[in-house]
């Protein structure tokens, strides 16, 4: 998967639906990496702990933290 359409993907499963992939959000917002590789690896998005970072830091909308 492209960078963008990751990028796309996590904003809408952690901004949106995070039940639909079986996220329960910590206050803030917030998700554990390895949870959050874990489900997208089960919905068939294949990206590691390493492509997450690269996204969150290189995103020039700074939808990440």
């Amino acid at each position: 998967m492209d960078d963008r359409k990751l990028s796309k993907a996590l904003s809408y499963y952690l901004r949106h639906a995070p039940h639909e992939i079986g996220l329960q959000l910590q206050a803030g917002g917030w998700v554990e990496l390895s949870d959050l590789v874990q489900k997208l690896s089960q919905r068939g998005i294949q990206a590691g702990a390493e492509d997450l970072r690269r996204i969150t830091q290189n995103s020039d909308k700074q939808r990440f933290a």
